[in-house]
């Protein structure tokens, strides 16, 4: 084909896009309405050269900062990767359709550098755009060799180009489609159960959360749990990443990989269930549906009594573990020691040093925070020699901030300021922030022992704005508490009463009552101290209502955690 005009060639892109802008059109329609209004923007703005979502977003006066989340739920990838794999999708048709200059396609589809259209476009397809119209015009190259135990640790060590990659998850999935294939069918050299569960990893790509589940119910046939145990360990690092309701998504569909495997499995299928069912309900009591984490440590306690010939004690030991964490957050402190200390007991036989100290981290802090200062620091020390011996020093960040705040509650401000300048080496490594604002808290806390009033004050402004960019609703609402009381001291009333009335109805939703009779009667002591008149009370007391019938006040993050409960919670990009 002649290049006769940059016309012609955007005649060739549109025309080239129109399946492609087709299929999303339809895919809009009875979608939230945020999502159609981004999409209905793009419909005709797809290959500008700055395409970026805030921009898009402010114009359509989408303000929700859950979005993003809206958006990968409706269409099962991120807003930046949707507008990404169009441009790329168009530029490949046109390598493959056309004969026009490369550097002219990516000006078509809105990257006009050209070395930002090569880069994009490899990672996108894993070669360059020269090499992928090369392939397409058949000029392939040579089918690598499957059953090489090179080729198979290439594969995994992402040494292969997109091309040879698709071939292999091609190639996999049609060995497994088959009926369950037996040594003889499956060379030694391929049948590792942990790298085809590498590619059932990456084959849940893009897709929506049912497809999801069909791809690993129904399309591959494990005589192992390797998979179930890779999508634990994905949702743990989605969790870290992201927040619990990525977890959520990651580890239904791991208690899914177990559906209809008896025959293969047996009877580790109700060890795996139990593990499965606990960690649901730990991130479903992260994301703060307590009724859905309940509901789920009573599926796990189901699954432990199924009758069965294996038992795996590990399974129960985290099952209680994380089951001490979901009651202590219900503010019953007495049982959850009860199972915490259940599960040390467990931990020891099996000498599991790691979850040992994870439980005594854990008994340490629930003790210090509810009047035991002297037996939860004991604890923490012990987790502090156990770390030094058994060198796990991943652990020893938590052991540190948790001490450093045994010290302050238990009025020990010397001995805390003597290790805050470690732990806070230690965080600053740390890649998920809520330790470092708990120690900035904590901070916060002594400098006000030490009547540094102003300096306490900004400690707990920044870690109360650190929690709210984080979404701890909890941690902030706590801090926020603190602050109240703070600027009451400090001789300002009203907004010591602005902090307190707002932490009222994040506490009164998941019945803290404790924390929520505080925060009322920091309102009653504001209101006297700054001695208002009848009419402003009354006004005041009508605000504090008016908060309290919408217990999701002013918090997108906490409405869009819970509204898991909507059961639709699609997994992101891996």
């Amino acid at each position: 084909m002649a290049e006769t005009s940059h016309l012609e060639l955007w005649r060739a892109r549109d025309k080239a896009a129109n399946e492609t802008m087709e299929r999303f059109r339809k895919a809009a329609q009875g979608l939230r309405w945020q999502t159609q209004a981004f999409l209905e923007y793009l419909d005709g703005h797809w290959f500008e050269e700055k395409l970026r979502v805030r921009r898009i977003m402010r114009l359509c006066s989408i303000t929700d900062k859950s979005f993003a989340t809206y958006f990968h739920a409706d269409l099962g990838e991120a807003p930046r990767d949707y507008i990404r794999r169009v441009k790329m999708e168009v530029a490949a048709e046109l390598l493959r359709t056309t004969s026009y200059d490369i550097a002219l396609i990516g000006e078509a589809v809105g990257i006009p550098a050209p070395a930002q259209f090569s880069r994009d476009f490899r990672r996108w397809f894993g070669e360059t755009p020269g090499g992928y119209r090369d392939r397409a015009n058949g000029a392939e190259g040579p089918v690598p060799t499957f059953h090489d135990p090179q080729f198979v640790k290439a594969a995994f060590a992402g040494e292969l180009t997109h091309h040879e990659a698709e071939l292999y998850v091609a190639h996999i999935h049609e060995l497994y489609s088959l009926p369950p294939p037996t040594p003889a069918q499956v060379p030694d050299s391929i049948y590792d159960e942990n790298l085809v569960a590498e590619v059932v990893l990456r084959r849940l790509r893009n897709k929506t959360f049912e497809e999801q589940k069909e791809i690993v119910k129904y399309q591959y046939d494990f005589r192992t749990p390797a998979l179930f145990h890779l999508l634990l360990q994905k949702s743990r690092q989605e969790t870290r990443r992201l927040g619990p309701q990525r977890g959520i998504c990651w580890v239904e569909l791991a208690l899914v990989s177990l559906e209809d495997r008896e025959s293969t499995l047996g009877s580790h299928i109700p060890n795996l269930q139990t593990r499965g069912w606990a960690w649901l309900g730990n991130y479903l009591r992260q994301a703060f549906d307590f009724p859905g984490a309940a509901e789920a440590f009573k599926h796990a306690e189901l699954a432990w009594n199924v009758p069965r010939t294996i038992k795996d004690f590990s399974a129960l030991a985290e099952m209680l573990a994380l089951k001490a964490w979901f009651l202590y957050y219900r503010r019953s402190s007495e049982e959850a020691l009860e199972l915490n200390t259940l599960a040390m007991q467990l931990f020891k036989k099996m000498n599991d040093k790691k979850s040992l100290v994870q439980a005594l981290i854990a008994r340490g802090a629930i003790k210090s925070s509810t009047g035991h200062q002297a037996e939860g620091i004991a604890d923490l020390e012990e987790a502090l020699r156990i770390i030094e011996i058994t060198k796990l020093p991943d652990m020893k960040m938590a052991a540190m901030a948790n001490m450093v705040i045994a010290y302050t509650l238990a009025d020990l401000t010397e001995e805390a300021q003597k290790i805050l300048p470690e732990t806070k080496l230690l965080i600053a490594n740390c890649p998920h922030g809520a330790a470092g604002y708990n120690v900035l808290w904590t901070e916060g806390l002594i400098e006000k022992k030490r009547n540094r009033i102003h300096l306490a004050e900004k400690l707990f402004t920044d870690s109360r704005d650190g929690f709210t960019a984080l979404g701890e609703a909890d941690f902030k609402a706590a801090v926020t508490l603190d602050l109240a009381g703070l600027k009451l001291e400090n001789g300002k009333p009203l907004e010591a009463l602005q902090l307190a009335a707002e932490t009222i109805p994040f506490f009164e939703s998941f019945k803290f009552r404790d924390e929520a009779m505080a925060a009322l009667q920091l309102v009653r002591d504001a209101m006297a101290q700054a001695n208002l008149t009848l009419s402003t009370l009354r006004e005041v007391r009508a605000n504090v209502d008016q908060i309290m019938k919408d217990p999701w006040f002013g918090n997108q993050w906490l409405r869009g955690a819970m509204s898991y409960t909507e059961k639709h919670c699609p997994c992101i990009d891996i």
